[in-house]
């Protein structure tokens, strides 16, 4: 059975970065990059995350793995974008959260087009974040700031059993 990586967290904690890192190492991994799904309809969550979901399925039906990245801060979001994924895919959870501090100063480094508007835009998003986070169980919390791309993408590799 392949591996459905769902990476969830605030803006700026690195997901996308993950994403592609766990990309690079894992043969036959895909990147479903909710970001780029939202641009259709940013404020309508139910359809970039039954998006997300028909992504992730014809991958999997391809016999790849996935790795999905967004906030997923509601439980009917999370549900919307994995429940389907349940009987073709282990499904492992990571939550990469730091402190507001940190989010806010990573997404100042984004490049523009990527950027939350502003610091508040950020807190916002942050708050919304944690308002809701207990909904969803997490099998990897990350939330060592100081810890690189490549680290973080090697805990994943190795606690959730993914074959480089």
């Amino acid at each position: 059975m392949n591996t459905a990586i769902v990476l969830r967290g605030p803006g700026g904690g690195g997901k996308t970065a993950v994403s592609i890192e766990l990309c690079r190492r894992v043969k036959n991994t895909a990147h479903v990059p909710v970001d780029k799904l939202k641009k259709n309809n940013p404020s309508i969550p139910e359809d970039w995350c039954q998006r997300a979901n028909n992504a992730a399925t014809q991958l999997l039906e391809r016999n790849n793995n996935v790795v999905i990245d967004e906030v997923f801060g509601k439980r009917s979001h999370f549900d919307i974008a994995v429940n389907d994924l349940r009987d073709m895919a282990t499904i492992f959870v990571v939550e990469i959260c730091f402190s507001l501090e940190e989010h806010i100063r990573r997404n100042k480094t984004k490049p523009d087009d990527e950027r939350d508007r502003n610091d508040k835009d950020v807190e916002d998003l942050y708050n919304y974040y944690l308002a809701h986070r207990n909904s969803i169980h997490n099998d990897l919390p990350i939330s060592d700031p100081n810890l690189s791309v490549e680290q973080i993408a090697q805990k994943i590799i190795a606690k959730s059993g993914l074959k480089q």
